[in-house]
């Protein structure tokens, strides 16, 4: 088997085992914001050392940032905190079974919306393969 495949089952692995700390930390020990901002936290400064340590190894200098990138990331970064508050608030209100199963279809609710929201029916793919097997599951 090819490396993305273990990668790939590894990644949602250790997601789902996160997301089970997190809900375990919600329910006892800390409030919903408490647990994701632990996780926010304590990953921050793993993603700044990922993030130089790329950089040096390749030799490229750090890039200029104007005010749109920070803008989008802080947009971004908001996004992602407020949506990750919301599966840990949905685990303390659910079976885990029932937040994992709803965080997991993410990528097919994104699809949906957009074409709601923004009529992007170019995504022949997603309706072709991925929408029969949802609706199956």
């Amino acid at each position: 088997m090819e490396l993305w495949i273990f990668a790939s089952v590894a990644a949602a692995l250790f997601q789902t085992v996160r997301f089970m700390l997190q809900k375990v930390l919600s329910m006892d020990v800390l409030s919903t914001s408490g647990s994701t901002f632990a996780r926010f936290a304590y990953a921050a400064p793993a993603a700044m050392l990922a993030t130089l340590a790329y950089l040096w190894l390749r030799g490229v200098p750090f890039p200029a940032l104007d005010g749109w990138f920070w803008f989008y990331a802080w947009l971004g970064g908001v996004s992602q905190i407020l949506a990750t508050v919301c599966v840990v608030a949905l685990f303390r209100q659910r079976n885990f079974a029932v937040g994992i199963t709803f965080k997991k279809t993410e990528v097919i609710q994104t699809a949906i919306v957009g074409v709601a929201l923004f009529g992007a029916y170019q995504i022949h793919t997603f309706w072709l393969i991925f929408c029969p097997i949802f609706l199956a599951s």
